[in-house]
């Protein structure tokens, strides 16, 4: 285990909050610096009889615009972007005065300063910063898949053996989350005679298990055909990439903070 490096809390904490507040100053200033693009006053809507007027209150007036359906989105949506920005501004405030709070509190420094000096002292990190039930899941027996031993080369920062570099970078970026997974732990089909094993089994912080498989060579056509049957036996038996399965393709690795994301969003979330 890293010094300094228990992002597990990061991400529950100071991260979590900064990135919010990020999105959220990004989102607004879009949308001050495009109500500043929408000229014209505000639309005003009623009914007469059976048809919908449409008017517009311009500098103490209020004029028709007919059916001049150009103008009427365009104040429309001035007023949606307006709306927007209403309801947004408080929420900005609330996140920047807790970001503010957050790093004035030093509590993620303090943390890692605790986890560095029990590193120091040699503790065994995974049973600091894993719960019991986590520990217990992590030293569960099983035979990890026995095809092609030779290939299992590449030492991730926790010195867990795997079989291919990209395999490595998801394995290294898990670790670096503090996310308890199980490389290569069989899943029994019932009409199988031989198990699956996934490239990943995880088990996330509100106890469900999710599965990751990376796709690293479907540019090789026997490749390509094996691991869409997989795929299809995984939808077959409950796994879908909106629940409890992950699949990614070497882009994925290419893409930089992509498996960052995938982490924060389909598993810390």
């Amino acid at each position: 285990m890293r010094d300094n490096d228990y992002s597990r809390c990061d991400i529950r904490f100071q991260r979590d909050i900064n990135t919010l507040l990020l999105k959220v100053t990004t989102e607004l200033t879009q949308l001050n610096n495009e109500l500043k693009s929408l000229r014209g006053g505000t639309l005003y809507t009623k009914k007469y009889k059976s048809n919908n007027i449409f008017t517009e209150y311009y500098k103490g007036k209020e004029r028709s615009i007919g059916k001049n359906k150009d103008r009427i989105h365009m104040l429309a949506r001035k007023k949606y972007v307006s709306s927007l920005i209403k309801s947004m501004t408080p929420y900005h405030k609330s996140l920047k005065r807790l970001a503010k709070d957050i790093k004035e509190s030093n509590s993620i420094d303090n943390i890692n300063k605790l986890l560095t000096e029990y590193s120091s002292l040699n503790l065994d990190m995974s049973k600091i910063l894993f719960s019991h039930s986590e520990q217990q899941w992590l030293s569960q027996p099983y035979e990890r898949n026995p095809a092609y031993p030779e290939e299992l080369k590449f030492s991730t920062t926790n010195e867990v053996l795997m079989r291919t570099k990209s395999e490595l970078i998801i394995a290294n970026r898990l670790e670096h989350y503090n996310i308890p997974y199980l490389p290569e732990m069989p899943l029994w089909f019932t009409y199988n005679l031989r198990p699956k094993y996934p490239d990943f089994t995880i088990l996330k912080p509100n106890g469900e298990i999710i599965i990751w498989e990376h796709m690293g060579r479907m540019d090789k056509e026997d490749y390509f055909i094996k691991n869409s049957r997989k795929i299809v036996e995984y939808r077959q038996n409950g796994y879908s990439q909106n629940t409890n399965l992950i699949i990614t393709f070497e882009e994925d690795i290419i893409e930089p903070g992509m498996i960052d994301h995938i982490i924060e969003t389909r598993i810390l979330l």
